[in-house]
C-alpha cells in the first residue's frame, strides 16, 4: 500500500501513516451503486405517491364543483317553477289569460334554457381546469422523473470514476 511520509509538530521526526486512497474498492461501488438505485427508486415511489394523491385532491374539488353547480341550477329551477305557477295563477285574473299563460310558460322555458345552458359551461370549465391540473401534474412528474435519473446516472458515474480499474484485473 502506499504510504505517505509527513513530519509531527514539535518532534523534528517524521513518522509513516498510510495514505487514505481516493480509489474505491469493488464493493464499495457495488454498494453506492445499490444506494444510488435505492435512492432512484424512492424518489420515483415517493414522487408517483405525492402524484397520486394530488391527483384524488383534484377530482375532489371537480367532484365537488359539479355538486354545487348542480344544487344551485336546482334551487334555480326550482324557484323558476314557483315564478311559473304564481304567473299561471295570477293570469286567470288578467284581461288576456291565456296571452298571460303562454308569456309565463315562455319565460319559465328560457329560464330552463339558460340554467341547462350555465350548467354546461360550468360543467365544462370544471372538467378543464381539472384536465389543466393533470396536465401540469404530468409534466411535473415527468420532470422529476428525468431530476431523479440524471441524479442516479451522476450516482453511478461517481461510483465508477472513483474504482481504480487496475485493481479490477487480475
Amino acid at each position: 500500500m502506499a504510504e505517505k511520509t509527513r513530519h509531527e509538530e514539535g518532534k523534528g521526526e517524521e513518522s509513516k501513516t498510510p495514505r487514505s486512497s481516493s480509489k474505491s474498492e469493488p464493493n464499495d461501488v457495488n454498494e453506492q451503486l445499490v444506494s444510488a438505485y435505492n435512492k432512484y427508486t424512492r424518489g420515483i415511489y415517493d414522487d408517483s405517491l405525492s402524484g397520486c394523491m394530488q391527483q384524488k385532491e383534484h377530482y375532489a374539488a371537480y367532484t365537488k364543483a359539479g355538486q354545487q353547480a348542480e344544487l344551485e341550477t336546482t334551487r334555480r329551477a326550482t324557484e323558476a317553477h314557483r315564478n311559473y305557477v304564481k304567473a299561471a295563477q295570477e293570469a286567470a285574473q288578467k284581461e288576456n289569460p291565456q296571452e298571460a299563460l303562454a308569456e309565463a310558460y315562455r319565460n319559465y322555458a328560457e329560464t330552463l334554457q339558460g340554467l341547462h345552458q350555465d350548467s354546461a359551461r360550468q360543467s365544462q370549465e370544471a372538467y378543464q381546469e381539472l384536465a389543466k391540473k393533470a396536465s401540469e401534474a404530468r409534466t411535473h412528474n415527468q420532470q422529476q422523473a428525468r431530476k431523479h435519473y440524471v441524479d442516479y446516472l451522476k450516482h453511478v458515474q461517481s461510483a465508477w470514476s472513483s474504482v481504480d480499474m487496475d485493481s479490477l484485473v487480475p
